[in-house]
């Protein structure tokens, strides 16, 4: 049940970054670098391949693997959902801190 609610509240804080990423698309993507929102150069070379779609893409990509390793039969796979349950909490804190910061 834990399990369960921990996927639910990555997953969620997965949507809020996806539809954050679309609504400050120019913010993220199409600025300097020095200037974006997005640091990691994985989405930024997305984006200019395939533009939201393709970043979008790659988010729930990472997600799906994360998900299936979590549920591997190998050692390390009991780190993988507390390792995600907490970047994604962090990234809930900067998401919610963005926005403030944009008002």
């Amino acid at each position: 049940m834990i399990r369960a609610l921990l996927w639910l509240f990555i997953v969620a804080v997965a949507v809020l970054d996806t539809g954050f990423s679309w609504r400050h698309a120019k913010e993220c993507y199409e600025m300097p670098y020095e200037i974006s929102l997005e640091d990691n150069p994985v989405p930024r070379w997305a984006f200019a391949l395939a533009g939201m779609p393709g970043v979008t893409l790659y988010r729930w990509a990472w997600l799906g693997f994360a998900w299936v390793m979590s549920t591997a039969k190998v050692r390390q796979a009991k780190y993988v959902l507390p390792v995600w349950t907490v970047g994604h909490g962090l990234l809930l804190v900067l998401l919610v801190w963005t926005v403030m910061m944009l008002r």
